[in-house]
């Protein structure tokens, strides 16, 4: 008896379901929320852009919508430009690019569930996140369609410092490893003078090494240099980079670093790690705030100077 109210119960269940979802689909229109991911993977083109103008078209378009009493079945043909500030995904000709999108006119109507549109005013301040396909040549289209193109279109994020933050690379596969040839560093240059160290990778030293990388993830070098007197302990920290192996020139100098000073041995250390990460390069790159992040190999390369 219990299982058969269960049953019932389920049965009622569904049915239930099924006439709310019958009243949705009757009485509005389904529209798809397309994650990060799908966005990403769909775009041909992912920029931060700005718009700076914006102008009609001689074009008209139904965009499926039939006739009724009080629509007439078109919408107006736009073209935005956009100044383009970043590329996160593809790369447009020049800092310019043509957004074709479409808008309502008041004298022929809006039907029922009408596509969310989507306007812009030129000269913002704002910085946009676009999400786009290939529509001719320089000119896109939005990825989720002309239909619902607000799903294309977002804030950019920023970090705390205030710069636009990048989101991770939504095709990242860690698990899914290719091989990489890097030529790494195997020693120092050093240049001592009276009062100036200079510090850098040696380049004749590099050395080919291979590795697997996850597909679609980004590589980096973090370095960390150390220069202390030979009788003292290594500071608990040194001077932070990222980049690549070319990774410039370090200075100290004994006004105002205190290094060198005249008699004292010096000990060079940089600690090398090359890495992987979801996360794109961008301004205050932070690689290690991923769980994909990964160190693929180090070395710490050590000199005494005199």
């Amino acid at each position: 008896m219990v299982n058969l109210l269960k049953m019932n119960a389920k049965i009622f269940f569904c049915l239930a379901v099924m006439c709310v979802g019958f009243n949705l689909t009757s009485q509005a229109r389904l529209v798809h929320l397309w994650s990060e991911s799908e966005l990403q993977e769909a775009s041909d083109l992912i920029v931060i852009g700005s718009p700076i103008g914006t102008k009609d078209l001689d074009e008209t378009n139904s965009l499926g919508w039939s006739q009724s009493a009080s629509f007439r079945p078109r919408f107006r043909g736009l073209e935005t430009t956009f100044k383009v500030l970043d590329s996160l995904k593809g790369m447009p000709a020049n800092d310019r690019i043509v957004l074709h999108h479409y808008r309502n006119e008041i004298e022929w109507g809006s039907p029922p569930n009408a596509p969310n549109f989507i306007s812009f005013t030129p000269n913002e301040t704002n910085q946009l996140m676009l999400y786009l396909i290939a529509d001719g040549t320089n000119r896109y289209a939005p990825v989720t369609g002309q239909i619902d193109p607000s799903l294309s279109v977002g804030s950019v994020p920023t970090n705390r410092f205030g710069y636009p933050l990048v989101p991770p690379i939504a095709t990242a596969n860690p698990s899914i490893r290719l091989p990489l040839v890097v030529h790494v560093p195997a020693g120092l240059k050093i240049v001592r003078t009276a009062e100036m160290l200079s510090v850098e990778v040696d380049e004749s030293s590099l050395t080919i090494t291979n590795l697997m990388v996850g597909t679609n993830m980004v590589t980096g070098v973090q370095s960390e240099l150390y220069v202390y007197p030979e009788d003292e302990r290594r500071p608990a920290t040194g001077r932070y980079g990222l980049g690549g192996f070319n990774l410039g020139t370090s200075f100290l100098q004994t006004k105002p670093d205190g290094i060198p000073l005249p008699g004292k041995k010096y000990i060079v250390e940089m600690e090398l790690k090359f890495f992987e990460t979801d996360i794109p390069w961008q301004h205050m790159w932070h690689p290690q705030g991923s769980k994909k992040y990964k160190v693929l190999w180090q070395r710490t390369l050590k000199q005494i100077v005199e």
